[in-house]
């Protein structure tokens, strides 16, 4: 007997002695051999191939139009494909869920069922209560153990901690571990306790116990009074500890006190007064994109936010690429509404006092968007604040503020400067070798040499090396070491030609430490995409086990970009004059909170109105 071609179509499963047949295109599972069936199937299967339904329609019309007890293919367990592993498919669709921020009831939803019944024939997703509960349970277990291993084969760590309030107005505490990769450690719900230096104290002091205490270095807080303290209390607790104010949150305070001028203040309230006055009118705003459409500039007005400190400088760049729509657009006597802000759009005063801001706010931008990242950055933290301090004693500056008002902001800038240098950041720039400590005094060359040696606790063998890598003999007065000084990172540089080193390994300590708390901001962020409004009744503890995997698992899968890569967040070179060309990528925005700080700056309408990403243009300093 002729075989019919239809059963080409099907492959064979021996599942207990009984024999399935399986389409090749969709999966779905026959219990019976039956050509009728088989053939209805193929016709009517959204993924056979348009020519094998053509063929069966015009060989077999007869056997299309036969009545069956059933057309449906009688579904089996997945568990007949020897290739499909169930659970492992539930782990990978779990892992997919608390990683992306999706709701644990997503495949509640009749159009995620249907779309994995069309995938996989017979399989069964896990429930909402399995993902929720078991599955969550197994995902965090496994991210912890890796986190875990991480952690026990750094030889230094160095730990940040901050406060935050959820969605339910309960306070927690994140800390992060530095190995010097920024691995999200623990979530603490801090209930009724107040954030007293020695609570915080004691419950970062529990961590470090937890893991060993002795192979920690650096404490990075916040510069708030009572992270002050702890940082001390800390110190004096475990000796081998130092603690380091975040510099970005310091950057941060002083764009606080620059935004307190009057001259400043002036400046922005009616720069956001005419970006109000277009973003509130639908017609203003359809308006403003038809110019920039008609112009080629792709550009959009923003608000300055009050917790994000790249915002102001953002708000001004993009006004000023704005000049002639802004220009086109009040000329226009049709458009009432803008007629006020007719006088200062045209004025070019209003136009150069808004770019000599533009150079004033960039600097400190700049060094804030460099530091806050995940580099080990801790060696440039002098070199950003020399330059801060030079830019506010440059003509330029005088030609921003008033004398008084500069002298006082000087004067705060130092206080803040004061605070945040810690010894530790001289030693940090004496191992660079691109500097060795050329920029800095005596006695912070003394202060910084003394940081090492107590580090390191005072051998004798490193002494002598620290005198040679200073000095450039024994084995550090070969040329070429320091040729290469330009084109890597110092911990790579000393990781690389001096390993054995007794300097090489209290250097790497030292280095590593990081230069800002902002690590523990971003997982911030990634608590408030997972626990938001519509999901306020996450219980805090599954809240911070999804925050766990989502965080862990972004950065032990994070690709590594080169320099031009688009999504790279922020590239630093160091050129042979050992200047810094930057590159940064605002997408991530870290979101301090300044509320306390900011209290004074008043008639300014700090809301975000837009979405679109913020356009920046790549920084070098060597053209500042």
């Amino acid at each position: 007997m002729k075989k019919n071609k239809v059963f080409e179509y099907f492959r064979t499963l021996s599942d207990d002695g009984r024999t399935k047949y399986v389409c090749l295109f969709c999966d779905a599972v026959y219990t019976c051999k039956n050509v009728t069936r088989f053939v209805r199937h193929m016709i009517n299967c959204e993924k056979s191939p348009v020519e094998v339904k053509r063929q069966l329609r015009q060989k077999g019309p007869e056997i299309i139009n036969q009545p069956v007890v059933s057309d449906e293919p009688v579904m089996v367990e997945s568990v007949t494909d020897n290739t499909f592993n169930e659970k492992e498919a539930d782990k990978a669709l779990a892992r997919a869920i608390y990683v992306t921020g999706q709701p644990l009831s997503i495949l509640e939803h009749p159009l995620w069922k249907r779309a994995l019944q069309l995938l996989r024939p017979g399989y069964n997703p896990p429930s909402r209560k399995v993902l929720s509960t078991v599955l969550l349970d197994e995902e965090y277990a496994d991210v912890k153990q890796k986190v875990t291993e991480k952690i026990e084969e750094a030889n230094v760590l160095h730990l940040a901690a901050d406060g935050w309030t959820n969605v339910r107005k309960d306070s927690i505490i994140n800390i992060i571990i530095y190995t010097p990769k920024p691995y999200f450690h623990s979530s603490i719900e801090t209930r009724n306790n107040r954030h007293t230096a020695e609570y915080l104290s004691e419950k970062i002091g529990q961590t470090m116990n937890e893991i060993g205490s002795e192979k920690f270095l650096g404490i990075i807080t916040d510069n708030a009074a009572n992270m002050k303290k702890c940082g001390k209390l800390l110190n004096e607790q475990y000796e081998n500890t130092t603690w380091v104010g975040c510099l970005a949150h310091t950057l941060n305070l002083l764009i606080s006190d620059v935004l307190k001028i009057e001259a400043i203040q002036e400046t922005f309230s009616s720069v956001v007064a005419t970006v109000k006055s277009i973003l509130h009118s639908n017609i203003f705003s359809a308006e403003f994109k038809k110019i920039a459409a008609e112009k080629s500039l792709n550009v959009s007005l923003l608000f300055p936010v009050k917790t994000r400190w790249g915002s102001y400088l953002h708000c001004l760049e993009n006004f000023m690429k704005s000049k002639s729509i802004l220009q086109t657009m009040v000329v226009n006597e049709e458009n009432r509404d803008l007629q006020k802000h007719r006088t200062k759009i045209l004025n070019e005063n209003t136009w150069q006092d808004v770019e000599k801001q533009i150079k004033f706010f960039t600097p400190i931008v700049k060094w804030i968007t460099i530091l806050e990242g995940d580099s080990c950055t801790i060696h440039l933290v002098h070199r950003a604040l020399r330059e801060i301090e030079d830019m506010l004693d440059s003509e330029h500056s005088a030609d921003v503020i008033d004398d008084l008002a500069l002298a006082n902001l000087k004067i705060k800038f130092q206080t803040r400067k004061g605070n945040c240098v810690k010894p530790v950041h001289l030693a940090a720039v004496i191992l660079d070798p691109r500097n060795q400590g050329s920029t800095l005094s005596h006695d912070e060359n003394l202060d910084g040499c003394s940081t090492i040696m107590t580090i390191a606790q005072c051998d004798a063998t490193l002494i002598q090396e620290l005198s040679d890598y200073k000095c450039r003999k024994g084995i550090w007065e070969r040329s070429f070491v320091w040729q290469i000084a330009g084109d890597v990172d110092p911990i790579s540089w000393w990781e690389t030609l001096f390993p054995k080193t007794e300097l090489a390994k209290t250097a790497r300590k030292i280095l590593s430490i990081p230069s800002t708390s902002a690590s523990v901001e971003r997982s911030f962020s990634t608590y408030g995409s997972i626990h938001t409004n519509k999901r306020n009744k996450l219980k805090n503890e599954r809240a911070a086990k999804l925050c766990f995997i989502a965080h862990n698992w972004k950065l032990m899968n994070k690709t590594v970009q080169t320099p031009q890569g688009e999504n790279a967040r922020s590239h630093i070179s160091n050129s042979s004059d050992g200047f810094v060309t930057y590159s940064p990528n605002f997408d991530d925005e870290i979101s301090w909170d300044l509320s306390s700080e900011m209290s004074e700056i008043e008639d300014i309408d700090f809301r975000s109105v837009t979405d679109q990403d913020n356009e920046t243009e790549d920084f070098d300093v060597n053209n500042l």
